[in-house]
């Protein structure tokens, strides 16, 4: 078995169609080679006994955590779950404009001063729903 992020997504999930499932991440065991896993004896036989339970096992994958190993190799490795990227549905978000000030234009040839400083957009790119209160309803225009 191979032990690398690539190696094992490529190795064990696309071509050997298992997925290695129970990795005790709880226990910061990070998943590596076993000859490269800090804390020594104790740590190999946390893994051996939780191999010989059942808890660490392999399972046959299924054709969409197949397809997820061939496009990003992080998101099935065994152990804590990686961190997503936002999804590409959600598209630009706009420019990155939050409390920076506009450029304005040069008024200098007219013999007129300078307009003062724009603040930019203060709200935020992407409101989620998590963000909202309880008490706080959503209106629109529509209604």
């Amino acid at each position: 078995m191979r032990w690398t992020r690539k190696g094992y997504a490529f190795g064990v999930v696309c071509r050997g169609r298992h997925k290695l499932v129970g990795w005790p991440w709880y226990a910061n065991i990070p998943f590596t080679n076993l000859s490269s896993i800090p804390g020594g004896q104790p740590t190999i036989r946390c893994l051996l006994l939780a191999w010989k339970l059942g808890i660490l096992r392999f399972e046959p994958a299924t054709e969409d955590e197949i397809d997820l190993a061939r496009r990003n190799p992080d998101a099935v490795l065994p152990g804590a779950p990686p961190l997503q990227p936002a999804p590409f549905c959600w598209g630009s978000l706009g420019t990155n404009q939050m409390r920076k000030a506009k450029k304005n234009g040069v008024s200098l040839p007219l013999k007129k001063p300078l307009r003062g400083k724009r603040v930019g957009p203060i709200s935020p790119k992407l409101v989620l729903d998590s963000d909202m209160g309880e008490d706080e309803e959503v209106c629109s225009d529509n209604d």
